[in-house]
């Protein structure tokens, strides 16, 4: 059976996909040898959502 991250969803005509985010808060990881976005923090996050936060 596909997993919902892999296939968009159709809930009452409105297409929902979910995307995997890896968290490596210790940086252990190569993002290059990853399939999805790397991120470290929670600034990142909200970076990759559009929320730019001022420091």
């Amino acid at each position: 059976m596909p997993s919902p991250t892999s296939e968009a969803k159709s809930a009452k005509g409105i297409a929902m996909a979910a995307n995997p985010i890896l968290i490596d808060r210790r940086a252990r990881l190569d993002p290059a040898t990853l399939d999805c976005p790397v991120i470290h923090d929670l600034r990142e996050l909200l970076e990759l959502l559009g929320i730019h936060v001022n420091e």
